[in-house]
């Protein structure tokens, strides 16, 4: 049994025992809910400034989505020529975002500071922890070669347990994708808005901002020449320990309603859009440290969850309103040197 295994197991059993005392939604739509607030009540906050644009048309959005993209579903073919264990390809139209995705059947750990190709860059990890007391240019220094040239971007790989057995109904419940962000944010700076330099997952955070989630409700994923539409309905700061962790939930004898409950009270932002445990769900995972300072690195995650649409389904943007009180764990607190004040925070 490997490492990842018996740490699946242990969350399980501890988080069993909280389950059976917990409320199980049913297989309706699970809708969020934040420190007692209701869903509507959440979305009459919404006002000029905080409500997505009413007159953000649907033909708008379909520009929006095919502009300058190529389709993931004919790179797939390119990129098996060139990589072993290619599995699907990631875009997030507007972004940076536009990858490969690898997958090792047998861990997670394989791919965590390879690239695609395969070759190993170890040396990340010491340079990535090492940031404490560095300006962002010292700390970038870090990540050059010797000849002063940025390391290559890192693998974007998929849970060693999801499924990809053709096309969207040889998909687990749950896709789960992971990608290294290295600067985007240090514990002690804003987060960066859709900067060029945040590669690999590193633009994630991004969606913190209401404006930036707004204009970027949709993702493709493509497997098996198939191209496929999803659409964002959470952004949040998570626990590395919550159990999102699970493409397939019934095997750990996880409850999907309360995976999507815990994901959807924990949102930075509340999306006008349903979400049932019958959908399936894409989840991107990357590190943050936006709560947390060098003594307690890698004790959360920041997470982009979507839920797959229909064939044939146009892609309708949804309303987005800010979350005034997203639930945060008991540990996670806001660096004092920080000017953005988060949702649920007060300076």
């Amino acid at each position: 049994m490997t490492r990842k295994s018996i740490a699946k197991r242990m969350i399980c059993l501890v988080l069993a025992v909280v389950c059976v005392f917990g409320v199980f939604a049913s297989a309706e739509t699970v809708e969020a809910q934040a420190a007692g607030l209701s869903y509507d009540n959440l979305k009459a906050l919404g006002n000029g400034a905080t409500k997505s644009d009413e007159n953000q048309t649907i033909a708008n959005y379909k520009n929006y989505l095919t502009a300058d993209y190529a389709s993931g579903a004919d790179e797939i073919g390119a990129a098996e020529g060139q990589y072993n264990n290619v599995v699907g390809w990631l875009s997030i139209p507007g972004t940076n975002v536009n990858y490969p995705v690898v997958q090792n059947k047998k861990n997670n750990d394989y791919y965590l500071y390879r690239d695609a190709k395969e070759d190993n860059y170890k040396s990340y990890e010491m340079s990535y922890r090492n940031y404490k007391g560095k300006t962002e240019d010292e700390y970038l220094a870090q990540l050059v070669d010797k000849d002063g040239q940025m390391l290559p971007d890192l693998a974007i790989f998929a849970d060693y347990e999801c499924k990809f057995n053709g096309g969207r109904d040889g998909l687990s419940w749950n896709t789960l994708l992971y990608g290294h962000n290295f600067v985007n944010s240090l514990w002690y700076e804003d987060t960066h808005i859709a900067r060029d330099l945040d590669t690999m997952f590193g633009q994630l955070p991004s969606y913190e901002n209401l404006q930036y989630a707004q204009d970027h409700q949709f993702m493709y994923f493509s497997v098996d020449g198939e191209e496929m539409v999803w659409q964002i309905f959470a952004v949040a700061s998570v626990e590395s320990t919550l159990g999102y962790i699970y493409p397939n939930p019934e095997v750990w004898k996880r409850n999907r309603s309360v995976i999507l409950r815990d994901i959807l009270k924990r949102s930075e932002h509340i999306y006008d859009v349903d979400v049932t445990t019958e959908d399936n769900i894409m989840i991107l995972s990357t590190c943050s440290n936006r709560f947390t300072q060098a003594a307690s690195y890698g004790t959360h995650r920041f997470i982009v969850c979507a839920k797959l649409l229909d064939v044939g389904e146009t892609p309708t943007p949804a309303a987005v309103y800010y979350n005034p009180n997203p639930y945060r764990a008991p540990n996670f607190s806001i660096s004092p040197e920080r000017t953005e004040t988060p949702a649920g925070f007060q300076k």
